[in-house]
């Protein structure tokens, strides 16, 4: 394990409550496992899930476990308002790192994601980073969201910036795989009131203050099969209207810090980019 310098940030991990107890300690392991050392973990239960929520909270019990993290915190909550986005939300304002990272549902890490992610945000004069994710398929017929990550990454090299690879699609995957600090955590508002696209909503809000940095190495692994590819989709393109809406009015009516942000700021090309993502119908007050 790697000693963090004592002016290395803590690392906050946040994880809303997971739903299968088949994978929740595999999950946690990935960040036991970080060879990066100034580390906590705040779990936010709402007992929905008691199965997953009781071997959670016996793994945090142990005292290897409790050694290693400078802190780990069990909240239980009997149904916490906002469902995902209020569990990370209340996480946001228990933890005490300087930078934040979630566990999605399916996710686990590579050992070197924080350290990794850390220098990347350091070297780049950044607080919010991204990297590739690997996905790992759990059922046969995940091989359609399998190409659809694939190509969303692969993708990226393409744009201008990593920023306008963003506002085209969720190119960073999952939530997990979003990693930032907590001021700019506290600048955007937190997570959305509604859990939409996996993050995307608060991706983009970022967007509007840093350039993310995309990290090309595997440091996240995404679990495929634990929710349908098809309903994903489908949900997908629902709040996708609303998340580009909302992108759309804050870059053309608010200032905008991140000068590389997609915004009206790039003249003409900016335009001609609303044109053939056939964006325009989403240029109207959200």
């Amino acid at each position: 394990m790697m000693n963090a310098p004592g002016n290395s940030p803590l690392v906050s991990v946040i994880v809303p409550a997971l739903q299968d107890e088949r994978h929740a300690e595999a999950a946690l392991r990935s960040v036991y496992d970080q060879d990066y050392e100034a580390v906590e973990v705040i779990v936010v239960d709402d007992s929905r899930h008691q199965r997953a929520g009781s071997v959670v909270r016996a793994y945090l019990e142990q005292e290897d476990v409790r050694r290693r993290f400078r802190r780990t915190i069990f909240l239980e909550e009997s149904g916490h308002p906002g469902g995902a986005s209020g569990a990370i939300n209340r996480g946001l304002h228990e933890s005490q790192g300087g930078y934040i990272n979630i566990l999605g549902e399916g996710d686990t890490f590579a050992r070197q994601r924080f350290s990794r992610l850390l220098r990347a945000c350091s070297e780049g004069g950044t607080e919010f980073a991204f990297s590739r994710v690997e996905p790992r398929a759990d059922v046969a017929a995940a091989s359609a969201e399998a190409d659809y990550i694939y190509c969303v990454q692969d993708d990226i090299e393409f744009f201008p910036t990593v920023g306008y690879a963003l506002l085209k699609g969720q190119c960073a995957v999952s939530t997990g795989n979003l990693f930032f600090s907590r001021r700019l955590a506290e600048e955007v508002g937190g997570w959305g009131v509604a859990d939409r696209s996996d993050g995307w909503d608060f991706a983009l809000r970022c967007l509007l203050l840093v350039e993310p940095i995309f990290v090309p190495e595997t440091l996240c692994l995404y679990r495929l099969g634990h929710a349908s590819f098809a309903h994903r989709q489908s949900s997908e393109a629902r709040e996708s209207e609303s998340v580009l809406k909302n992108y759309l009015f804050l870059c053309r009516n608010r200032p905008v810090t991140n000068p590389l942000a997609p915004s009206p700021a790039w003249g003409p090309f900016f335009d001609s980019f609303i044109e053939t993502s056939r964006y325009g119908k989403y240029l109207t007050k959200p």
